[in-house]
């Protein structure tokens, strides 16, 4: 077909999360590559999905800095932030953002690469 277009395969490490780009591009991303081959970020060395988050017009937040207000977690990007609302980490089943706060004390406040 004339009208046909052609692109390369995905692979695993298309779908790194880059915190220096804008919110808009990483939500896009998040929802492009859901199920493969899915959007993740580093956390203390490991791979960590990113399976649901929305644009929040709430908070800026400095690139990769996690926070959380009102039981939320929020993680900056270069123009905002995301509400992130579900995670996978390397070996676990998809859990609420929230619920896996609770579990990483040290998860708040850190800076995902």
């Amino acid at each position: 077909d004339e009208n046909a277009t052609y692109t390369k395969k995905l692979v695993r490490k298309d779908g790194l999360v880059d915190w220096k780009d804008g919110a808009d591009v990483i939500w896009r991303k998040i929802r492009a590559h859901h199920p493969w081959p899915g959007s993740y970020t580093h956390f203390k060395g490991k791979n960590l999905k990113i399976i649901e988050a929305k644009i929040s017009e709430n908070y800026k937040l400095p690139p990769g800095c996690v926070s959380i207000h009102d039981n939320a977690v929020y993680i900056g990007t270069s123009d905002g932030s995301l509400l992130v609302s579900q995670l996978q980490s390397e070996g676990s089943k998809i859990t609420s953002a929230t619920d896996f706060a609770r579990g990483h004390r040290d998860f708040e406040n850190s800076i995902l690469s």
